[in-house]
C-alpha cells in the first residue's frame, strides 16, 4: 500500500518475517498432500496395501489422463489480439500484436521455451490445483530486452493468510535461491541497498538451499545429497510483492559472529506502475474456500490407489497360482537339498508317496480383480469424463460401445475439455495482457522485428506511416517507444486457440467446402467476393485437404485486409503506366525543340478524314 513504502527498514523486515511466518504455517498443512499427489503423477508406490506387497506395480492412469490433456487443452501458444484500452487506432495495435507474436513470445525462454512453461502451468494445476508463474523483466545477453514468464515451485508460494485467490490478495511472497553469482553482479546504481552486508553474508558459504527440510522438497527432490562446494551454492531470497512496492529480502543472514533477523537489499515502488501483482496463475478446480484449490490428481487419488492395489494382490495371487506353497514330509525329504526351481533334485529317503504335497490355491482372486480392476478404471474415467473399450456395459452402463454411447461419451469428454479450455484462456489472457503492458510502460528504446521482406512491404503499402520504420535492405520493421508505449492495454483471447486442431474433422470440414464450391462456386464466389472482399484459393485448399495442414484457413480463404499483394500489384501497374506516358510526353516535347514533329502526333481519325493536333480537317 502507499503508506507502507514509507515504512522504516525495522519495520519493514519485521513485517515480512510476521508475513512470511504465518503463510508458512498456512502452507505446512498442505505439504503431506502435495507429496502424495506428487507420488501418484510419478508412479510412486506408498498406498497401504501396495505396501506390504512384494509387486510394487503402479497403473499410471490418473498420469496419462493429466498428460492428454496438456496434450489437447495447451497444444498451442493461444492466439488474440491486444487492444488499447483508452483510444481506437488499427495501426496501434497491429504494432504491439507484432512485437508479442514476433518479438516477445519467441523470446520469453527463461526457464524453457514458452509453449513449454504454459504446458508445465497446465500439468501442475492437474496436480497441485492451481500453479504460478512470475512475469517480470529480463535483460539477457543475446540483446532482448522485454517480459518473460518463470514457473514457480508450488513450495515456494506464500499467499496471503485468508486470501481465496491472487486478485483477492494484497500481497505475495515469492521464495527464490540464487547463487552466489548473482549478489556479486548487484550494482547500487540499479537500487540494490545494502550490498556490503549482502557480500558478508555469502563470502566462502555453499548456500543453504541443500539445508531444506524435506517437508519443503519435493518428492522427487527428497533423499538426494544435494550439498554443494563452497561458493557454489544457492542462497534463499524472499521477495515480498505488494500492489504498489516490491522488497527483496535475505532471511535470517548470519554475517560473521553476528546473526540479523535479515537483509533487505532491495526496496522500490513497483515498476510496471499497473497496481498489480507480478504473479499469474492456472487454476485447475479453483475454490472459494482454499488458495490453492482442487485438483483432478486429489479426486482420483483414492481409485489410483485402489487399481494398484488391485494389480499387486493380483500379481501375488498369480505368483502363488505358479508357485503354490507346498507340504513337506520332514522325515523324508532332506531338508537342504528343497530348492523350489524348475528342474531341481530333491533328494528323499522311505515311501515317497508322502514326501510332497501342494497346495491348491483358490482362482476367486484372479476373478476378484478383474472386476475390481474395471470398476474402479470405469469410475476413473468416469472421473476425467473420458472412455476406451476395455470396459465393459456390464460394469459401468455409461460406458456402452454403440454408436449412440460412443458419440455421448465424446461429447462428455468434449465438455471436460471445454471445462479446462475455460481456465487455459483465463491463465493465458492474464499472462499476455500483463506481457503487453510491461512492453508498453517498460520498454526503452527501438525494437527490431525481423519479417520476410514481401510481407514488410505490404504491410508498409497498406499503413504508408510506417515507412519511417522499414528497412527495405533487411525487411525488418523498427517500432519506436512512443507508438505503443504510454498506454493501457488489454488482450482479447481467441477461446480455445490453445486447443489441438482434431485434424479427420478438419479435413471433412474443408472436403465438404470443397465439394460445395464445385457446385455452387460460379454463383458463390463473385457474390462472396463483392459482398466480403474475400477470395479462395484453390490450390491451397486442395493441398490442405491432401496433407496434415488443416489449421491455416487463413492461407486459403484471404479476407479484405490480406488482398494487398493484390492492390501492390494494380498499383505497380498504374505506376508503370503513369511512367510510360510521362516518358512519351518527355520525349515529345523534347522532339519539338529541335523542330522534328512527329507526324502522327495529334492525329485521329474522324469518318474517313484525319484532322490535326487543332481540329482542322487535314488535305
Amino acid at each position: 500500500m502507499a503508506g507502507s513504502f514509507r515504512m522504516s527498514t525495522k519495520s519493514l523486515e519485521q513485517t515480512i518475517q510476521e508475513r512470511y511466518k504465518a503463510a508458512d504455517d498456512y502452507v505446512s498443512q498442505k505439504r503431506d498432500i502435495w507429496a502424495e499427489l506428487e507420488n501418484i503423477f510419478l508412479g510412486v508406490v506408498k498406498d497401504e496395501l501396495s505396501s506390504k506387497s512384494s509387486s510394487k506395480v503402479f497403473d499410471h492412469r490418473v498420469s496419462t489422463f493429466i498428460l492428454e490433456s496438456e496434450a489437447r487443452v495447451m497444444a498451442s501458444l493461444g492466439s488474440g489480439k491486444a487492444k488499447p484500452i483508452d483510444r481506437d487506432d488499427e495501426l496501434t495495435s497491429l504494432l504491439m500484436n507484432m512485437k508479442l507474436e514476433k518479438y516477445i513470445q519467441p523470446n520469453a525462454t527463461s526457464q524453457f521455451p514458452l509453449l513449454l512453461k504454459h504446458r508445465i502451468m497446465h500439468r501442475n494445476s492437474k496436480i497441485y490445483g492451481t500453479s504460478f508463474a512470475l512475469c517480470d523483466w529480463v535483460v539477457k545477453r543475446n540483446g532482448y530486452t522485454g517480459p518473460d514468464l518463470w514457473l514457480l515451485p508450488i513450495r515456494d508460494v506464500f499467499p496471503q493468510v485468508g486470501a481465496i485467490s491472487l486478485s483477492d490478495s494484497d500481497y505475495i511472497i515469492i521464495r527464490t535461491w540464487q547463487p552466489a553469482s548473482f549478489f556479486k553482479s548487484l550494482d547500487k546504481k540499479d537500487g540494490w541497498i545494502n550490498l556490503p552486508e549482502v557480500m558478508a553474508y555469502i563470502q566462502d558459504k555453499s548456500g543453504n538451499k541443500h539445508q531444506r527440510d524435506d517437508d519443503a522438497k519435493s518428492e522427487r527432490e527428497r533423499g538426494k545429497d544435494d550439498t554443494p562446494s563452497k561458493a557454489d551454492g544457492y542462497f534463499e531470497v524472499l521477495t515480498m510483492y505488494e500492489r504498489d512496492r516490491w522488497v527483496d529480502y535475505i532471511p535470517s543472514a548470519t554475517s560473521g559472529k553476528k546473526t540479523t533477523g535479515g537483509i533487505v537489499f532491495r526496496d522500490r515502488k513497483n515498476p510496471n506502475k499497473d497496481g498489480e501483482l507480478p504473479v499469474v496463475c492456472k487454476y485447475g478446480i479453483p475454490m472459494d474456500t482454499d488458495f490453492f484449490g482442487l485438483s483432478d490428481t486429489e479426486r482420483g487419488k483414492t481409485l489410483q490407489l485402489t487399481i494398484n492395489s488391485a494389480w499387486n494382490m493380483a500379481l501375488d495371487s498369480a505368483k502363488f497360482s505358479l508357485f503354490p506353497p507346498a507340504l513337506f514330509n520332514a522325515d523324508t525329504i532332506i531338508k537342504s537339498t528343497i530348492r523350489k526351481v524348475p528342474g531341481a533334485n530333491w533328494l528323499a529317503r522311505g515311501n515317497l508317496d508322502n514326501a510332497y504335497k501342494s497346495v491348491s490355491i483358490n482362482p476367486q482372486g484372479a476373478q476378484t480383480h478383474q472386476y475390481l480392476y474395471n470398476t474402479a478404471n470405469a469410475a476413473l474415467m468416469n472421473l476425467f469424463s473420458t472412455s476406451d473399450t476395455s470396459v465393459s456395459k456390464e460394469i459401468d452402463s455409461t460406458l456402452g460401445k454403440t454408436p449412440q454411447a460412443l458419440k455421448m461419451q465424446e461429447i462428455r469428454g468434449n465438455s471436460k475439455d471445454a471445462f479446462d479450455r475455460f481456465y487455459v484462456d483465463l491463465y493465458l489472457q492474464d499472462v499476455y495482457r500483463k506481457f503487453i503492458n510491461m512492453e508498453a510502460k517498460r520498454q526503452s528504446g527501438k525494437v527490431n522485428i525481423s519479417m520476410i521482406k514481401g510481407e514488410a512491404e505490404k504491410m508498409v503499402f497498406k499503413y504508408p506511416e510506417m515507412a519511417e520504420m522499414y528497412d527495405a535492405e533487411t525487411g525488418n520493421i523498427s517500432i519506436p517507444k512512443n507508438k505503443t508505449g504510454s498506454i493501457t492495454w488489454d488482450f482479447e483471447i481467441v477461446p480455445g486457440s490453445s486447443y489441438a486442431t482434431d485434424k479427420k474433422t478438419q479435413q471433412d470440414n474443408l472436403l465438404f467446402l470443397f465439394e460445395l464450391l464445385m457446385k455452387y462456386g460460379q454463383t458463390l464466389l463473385p457474390i462472396i467476393e463483392q459482398k466480403e472482399g474475400t477470395e479462395i484459393r484453390f490450390t491451397k485448399l486442395l493441398q490442405s485437404i491432401a496433407g496434415d495442414n488443416v489449421d491455416k484457413i487463413d492461407e486459403f480463404i484471404v479476407p479484405a485486409e490480406k488482398n494487398v499483394e493484390r492492390d501492390m500489384a494494380q498499383a505497380q501497374q498504374d505506376e508503370a503506366d503513369f511512367a510510360a506516358q510521362s516518358q512519351e510526353l518527355m520525349d515529345f516535347v523534347e522532339s519539338l525543340e529541335v523542330g522534328n514533329t512527329p507526324q502522327n502526333y495529334g492525329t485521329e481519325p474522324i469518318g474517313n478524314q484525319a484532322v490535326t493536333g487543332n481540329g482542322a480537317p487535314m488535305a
